[in-house]
């Protein structure tokens, strides 16, 4: 898909092949309208990690996470030392950070359909100087 149907389509009229595939272009070819630097950054558990397989590139760091599930004010579970991956990946966003939101909505997608976290977490940040 070319960048404006990548933008105007939402992810669930997508296909899984568009969802992957309209992410790798947002992110790995970037249209002229995309100029601000980002840093997209993903953490979800390390036996999870082969769902995003497809992407063409990123930084992976290897992390130990710590987390407690709560229902009603109560602590149902703690999950301790979790092994995780964090993904970051730098790519071009435009002023109105539109294809970061975007990129956001589509790997919420991915996850409802394929990785299957709870919550899997995902986020961008502006990058003030870079050499990229």
């Amino acid at each position: 898909m070319d960048f404006n149907a990548c933008m105007s389509k939402k992810p669930k009229s997508m296909s899984l092949p568009e969802v992957r595939g309209c992410i790798n272009r947002l992110i790995y070819r970037p249209h002229k309208t995309q100029t601000d630097p980002e840093l997209l950054t993903i953490v979800l558990l390390r036996k999870k990690e082969h769902h995003l397989g497809f992407l063409e590139g990123y930084t992976k760091l290897r992390s130990t996470g710590r987390w407690q599930e709560v229902k009603d004010n109560r602590i149902i579970r703690t999950y301790l030392d979790e092994k995780n991956v964090n993904l970051e990946i730098q790519f071009r966003d435009r002023k109105d950070e539109a294809v970061g939101h975007h990129l956001i909505d589509l790997f919420t997608e991915l996850n409802e359909r394929r990785i299957k976290e709870d919550l899997l977490y995902c986020r961008t940040m502006p990058i003030e100087e870079t050499t990229l």
